[in-house]
């Protein structure tokens, strides 16, 4: 809403599925994972659009942050340090991080939490 606001960029923000709690601990770095993902956009993407979902499935959460900027190397592994910290930050609560061009422009940013992390 406040990216909205600022009319910075078109954000959208959905829930899919059967939403479940996620460890408190937990908590806190998939919040600082929608961070980064936000100010990338906001610093580096020049992106017009940018959603992010959240997608409760039967064994997994899924977070999902896409973008239409100008996207980035995803096969180079010299990320910036933002880019590093979903990563690194992922690994630490047992989710994975996933980066994947967006076709016509744009990154998309996947943090699969699995259940059993609960």
């Amino acid at each position: 809403e406040r990216l909205n606001r600022l009319k910075f960029v078109d954000a959208g923000f959905r829930v899919e599925g059967n939403v479940f709690e996620v460890a408190d601990d937990h908590e806190i770095i998939l919040f600082r994972i929608i961070q980064e993902c936000i100010s990338n956009v906001i610093k580096h993407a020049r992106a017009t659009k940018f959603d992010i979902i959240f997608r409760y499935g039967t064994d997994s959460f899924t977070i999902i942050c896409e973008d239409n900027g100008i996207g980035m190397n995803i096969h180079s592994k010299n990320y910036g340090l933002g880019m590093k910290n979903i990563v690194s930050r992922s690994i630490l609560i047992g989710a994975e991080a996933n980066l994947e061009p967006v076709t016509g422009g744009g990154l998309k940013v996947s943090v699969v939490y699995p259940k059993k992390s609960l």
